[in-house]
Protein backbone atom coordinates (compact mmCIF):
# COMPACT_ATOMS: atom_id res chain seq x y z
CA UNK A 1 0.00 0.00 0.00
CA UNK A 2 2.83 2.42 0.78
CA UNK A 3 4.27 1.84 -2.67
CA UNK A 4 1.07 3.00 -4.42
CA UNK A 5 1.15 6.30 -2.52
CA UNK A 6 4.89 6.78 -2.95
CA UNK A 7 4.97 6.27 -6.73
CA UNK A 8 2.89 9.35 -7.68
CA UNK A 9 4.84 11.48 -5.19
CA UNK A 10 8.17 10.36 -6.69
CA UNK A 11 6.88 10.95 -10.24
CA UNK A 12 5.71 14.45 -9.29
CA UNK A 13 9.03 15.22 -7.61
CA UNK A 14 10.97 14.08 -10.69
CA UNK A 15 8.74 16.22 -12.92
CA UNK A 16 9.30 19.30 -10.73
CA UNK A 17 13.07 18.72 -10.72
CA UNK A 18 13.15 18.39 -14.51
CA UNK A 19 11.17 21.61 -14.95
CA UNK A 20 13.46 23.46 -12.54
CA UNK A 21 16.52 22.15 -14.43
CA UNK A 22 14.99 23.37 -17.70
CA UNK A 23 14.59 26.84 -16.20
CA UNK A 24 17.97 27.05 -14.48
CA UNK A 25 20.11 25.69 -17.29
CA UNK A 26 18.22 27.20 -20.21
CA UNK A 27 17.30 23.85 -21.72
CA UNK A 28 14.89 24.23 -24.62
CA UNK A 29 12.86 21.67 -26.58
CA UNK A 30 12.64 22.50 -30.29
CA UNK A 31 10.03 20.52 -32.24
CA UNK A 32 10.66 20.41 -35.99
CA UNK A 33 7.63 19.58 -38.11
CA UNK A 34 8.04 17.17 -41.04
CA UNK A 35 9.42 18.92 -44.14
CA UNK A 36 11.26 17.74 -47.26
CA UNK A 37 14.67 17.48 -45.59
CA UNK A 38 13.24 15.81 -42.47
CA UNK A 39 10.25 13.72 -43.60
CA UNK A 40 9.72 12.28 -40.10
CA UNK A 41 10.27 15.55 -38.23
CA UNK A 42 12.53 15.78 -35.20
CA UNK A 43 12.76 16.91 -31.60
CA UNK A 44 15.91 18.71 -30.48
CA UNK A 45 16.92 19.41 -26.89
CA UNK A 46 19.28 22.38 -26.78
CA UNK A 47 20.50 25.07 -24.43
CA UNK A 48 21.60 28.65 -24.85
CA UNK A 49 18.79 29.61 -27.21
CA UNK A 50 16.64 32.68 -26.73
CA UNK A 51 13.27 30.96 -27.30
CA UNK A 52 10.34 29.63 -25.34
CA UNK A 53 11.13 26.45 -23.45
CA UNK A 54 8.97 24.53 -25.96
CA UNK A 55 9.16 26.01 -29.46
CA UNK A 56 9.33 25.24 -33.18
CA UNK A 57 10.80 26.98 -36.22
CA UNK A 58 7.29 27.60 -37.58
CA UNK A 59 6.16 29.22 -34.33
CA UNK A 60 9.25 31.44 -34.23
CA UNK A 61 8.66 32.52 -37.85
CA UNK A 62 5.01 33.26 -37.11
CA UNK A 63 5.92 35.37 -34.06
CA UNK A 64 8.83 37.27 -35.59
CA UNK A 65 7.91 37.55 -39.28
CA UNK A 66 4.12 37.27 -39.23
CA UNK A 67 4.13 34.14 -41.40
CA UNK A 68 5.96 30.94 -42.29
CA UNK A 69 8.17 30.49 -45.36
CA UNK A 70 10.82 27.95 -46.29
CA UNK A 71 13.52 30.63 -46.06
CA UNK A 72 12.47 31.63 -42.54
CA UNK A 73 12.29 27.97 -41.51
CA UNK A 74 15.82 27.39 -42.79
CA UNK A 75 17.09 30.41 -40.85
CA UNK A 76 15.49 29.17 -37.66
CA UNK A 77 17.02 25.73 -38.08
CA UNK A 78 20.50 27.25 -38.43
CA UNK A 79 22.10 27.29 -34.94
CA UNK A 80 24.13 30.43 -35.59
CA UNK A 81 20.97 32.34 -36.50
CA UNK A 82 19.42 31.39 -33.15
CA UNK A 83 22.16 32.93 -30.99
CA UNK A 84 20.80 36.44 -30.49
CA UNK A 85 20.34 38.51 -27.41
Amino acid sequence: MARTILSPIVALLVLVLVLVAFGLFGVRVIVIQPIGALPDGATVIASGLNTNWLDSPDAICQREMGGVSLFCRALQLEPSARERS
